[in-house]
């Protein structure tokens, strides 16, 4: 059985360094952040993406799993891959969701096929999620009283320390990450809706109720 804790002491031969601790969790927040970034971003838009049923079948799957694995599971799952193994294995489950999107939308032909891979897309993220931030909270204790030790610093002062940096890169990138779409959407034309140049060409005189653009 691994826990935790084992999974992030290094060997009694090699102590970490306060600036190697330090940038281990820099790497961790980072990768985290934009990867639940990318999450987040799929979420909003998996109705525009699949369709109003699909996609709140899609939304409810993750979250009916969401709340069943974080209840049932994840304490579990972080016994078994300690807090350092259940962020990787978290992450890439995640990862899995996200490619669920597109891979529904090339089988959008198929209904049955659409529908199922949907609530399977979001029943796969919602499971990620039961138990990936339990294990961020744990990594994240875990690194402070590293750092704090190493460092001869209190342990309040670590965990503020790096809940700053944490807050910080992890609000930014899903800040960043959640406008893509809207800079997306600008590259490709903007928000106007597109003229009628048929309707104008044709008219003849004032306009109508028939001419005018809707």
């Amino acid at each position: 059985m691994v826990d935790g804790t084992s999974l992030l002491l290094p060997p009694p031969a090699t102590p970490r360094s306060p600036p190697a601790l330090l940038r281990n969790f820099m790497y961790m927040t980072l990768f985290f952040s934009v990867n639940h970034g990318c999450v987040t971003s799929v979420i909003n838009l998996s109705v525009v993406l699949l369709g109003q049923r699909p996609g709140s079948f899609s939304l409810g799957a993750l979250y009916v799993m969401y709340a069943a694995t974080a209840l049932f599971a994840s304490t579990s799952i972080m016994a078994w891959l300690g807090s350092r193994g259940s962020l990787i294995v978290g992450t890439f489950v995640y990862c899995v969701y996200v490619f669920s999107l597109p891979l529904a939308l090339l089988s959008a032909s198929s209904e049955t096929g659409l529908y199922a891979l949907a609530v399977a897309g979001g029943g796969i993220g919602g499971v990620a999620a039961g138990f990936l931030w339990a294990a961020q909270g744990a990594y994240f204790s875990e690194s402070a009283k590293l750092y704090a030790a190493a460092a001869g610093t209190p342990v309040s002062e670590a965990n503020a320390k790096f809940a700053a940096f944490f807050g910080a890169v992890y609000l930014g990138a899903e800040v960043l990450l959640k406008m893509l779409p809207l800079l997306l959407r600008l590259a490709d034309g903007g928000f106007a809706p597109p003229s009628n140049s048929t309707n104008s060409s044709n008219s003849t005189g004032p306009a109508g109720p028939a001419q005018l653009d809707v």
